[in-house]
């Protein structure tokens, strides 16, 4: 469809990401245990993002769902854990 929806997707993924740390943020500041356990937390949050995207967003997109390989997996949930 043309170099557009690259650079579409590509706002659109950044645009995810900084309003999942926004969410990160704003439950930082109401439960204290997500800012004395920083790298605890956040690696439970992007166990659970990537949860989210998975489970709840790819299947309401138009994408067909496919399982996808083990090295994809965990090259996925080690990406959403450590960045």
């Amino acid at each position: 469809m043309g170099s557009w929806t690259v650079a579409l997707g590509a706002a659109l993924h950044f645009f995810t990401a900084v309003c999942a740390a926004f969410v990160f943020y704003g439950l930082s500041r109401r439960i204290p245990f997500l800012t004395r356990r920083w790298a605890l937390s956040g690696a439970a949050f992007g166990v659970g993002m990537f949860l989210f995207m998975h489970f709840i967003v790819i299947p309401l997109s138009r994408l067909h769902f496919h399982l996808p390989t083990l090295y994809n997996t965990v090259g996925e949930l080690g990406s959403h854990i450590f960045l």
